[in-house]
């Protein structure tokens, strides 16, 4: 019997949660176990959390404290360390002011049992902007295979998610192996290490059917640019290194599971973000030199742009 547990990482979201929280609890096939992680709140929400589960008799739902604040990513860390202490074989990433569909957890949980080797399952959602009333289909990455039920991902070197990540759910085993080599003073993003390595072991895929909405309220933690033009150079160079962290954890998980040619195809990636951040403390002749060089390595212009931006920026 396959068992389930929802991942829900929690900040100041006392006026945020109620739909999320109800669309986790009403849903037509429950999870065995629902763990929350507060990032230390300012505000009510730990008590609120308390209250709505002595309301509601949800005995299988546990809430934990950090004990400072270590951001939205080291928190999804944490969650996926705690749920290795339960017995289960499969967890649900849920953000604290999102909507899923009653039936999200079963039509996903009958993928992965029709298709074992599933390691991580996405699937489509819509948007709605709390300011416009607006709601409209996400602008995400889209499939070859978008006609079929489910899509495997393209296996392709990219720290990118295919989608979000509250419609991901990712396999006991997967979270075994990245919990050995993800410490915490790697501040990255869950979705994007899990999306990754199933890309490249060929065991990520997304269910083609919308199961979720996602609320954009203009206090959301993921999807803002963490990198614009009126960024300095320094924090330019700061991302770059952060993303090389990416292809560093996906080596090391790759090589231990005997995937030899993907973790070539990742150290070229790595090098080459390397490059990238090495170049930035030479002269801004070599910097364009190294620009030309990698230009084929780029994986499109806005990366190629930017670059040559950063470049000639003093600071």
């Amino acid at each position: 019997m396959i068992k389930t547990a929802v991942l829900l990482a929690t900040y100041n979201g006392e006026n945020l949660l109620e739909n999320q929280l109800d669309s986790i609890r009403k849903q037509t096939t429950q999870s065995d176990y629902v763990i929350v992680r507060d990032d230390k709140s300012t505000d009510c929400t730990v008590d609120y959390l308390k209250k709505y589960i002595k309301q509601n008799n949800l005995k299988n739902w546990k809430v934990y404290l950090n004990e400072r604040n270590i951001g939205w990513k080291l928190t999804f860390r944490q969650l996926m360390l705690d749920a290795l202490s339960y017995d289960i074989n499969y967890v649900f990433f849920s953000d604290q002011d999102d909507i899923w569909q009653l039936d999200k957890i079963e039509k996903q949980l009958k993928i992965v049992k029709l298709n074992p080797k599933i390691e991580v399952l996405s699937h489509d959602f819509d948007i709605r902007n709390t300011q416009t009333k607006e709601i409209r289909p996400a602008n995400d990455y889209q499939f070859d295979s978008k006609l079929e039920e489910i899509s495997r991902y393209p296996k392709r070197v990219s720290y990118i998610s295919y989608r979000l990540g509250f419609t991901h759910m990712v396999k006991r085993e997967l979270i075994e192996c990245l919990s050995k080599e993800w410490n915490p003073y790697k501040n990255l993003a869950h979705d994007r290490l899990v999306t990754m390595i199933s890309d490249l072991c060929g065991t990520g895929y997304n269910l083609n059917e919308n199961l979720a909405r996602h609320i954009v309220h203009g206090n959301n933690a993921t999807g803002r640019p963490v990198i614009t033009i009126s960024s300095s150079k320094a924090e330019h160079l700061r991302e770059i290194k952060e993303n090389t962290e990416y292809f560093e954890i996906a080596i090391k998980v790759l090589k231990t599971r005997g995937y030899a040619l993907e973790v070539e195809k990742v150290k070229e990636i790595r090098d080459f973000y390397r490059r990238r951040y090495e170049s930035g403390s030479i002269s801004l002749t070599k910097r364009f030199r190294q620009i030309i060089k990698d230009w084929k390595q780029y994986p499109g212009n806005s990366t190629r742009i930017r670059d040559i931006i950063f470049a000639l920026k003093r600071k």
